[in-house]
């Protein structure tokens, strides 16, 4: 879990500082939408339910980068 957590920094730093470059707004709205439609489309949609409790943290992990890429965006605008 530790290395996921390191590479999830890794990347959406690097997302975000594309985000960044290009100049994107982002807007409140993305921070408090996106992560939680991001945890409904892979738990659900993707069929996450299907693998348990690890479809579960699946799911957490990729709303949460979604979170932090948006935050970081933000951060460096």
């Amino acid at each position: 879990m530790s290395e996921h957590l390191k590479s999830l920094d890794r990347y959406t730093t690097l997302a975000a500082q594309d985000l960044a470059a290009r100049q994107l707004p982002i807007g409140l709205w993305r921070l408090l939408l996106d992560p939680p439609w991001t945890f409904v489309k892979t738990y659900f949609f993707q069929r996450g339910f299907q693998d348990g409790l690890e479809g579960v943290i699946i799911a957490y992990m990729a709303a949460f980068y979604t979170f932090l890429k948006y935050s970081k965006a933000r951060n460096m605008s």
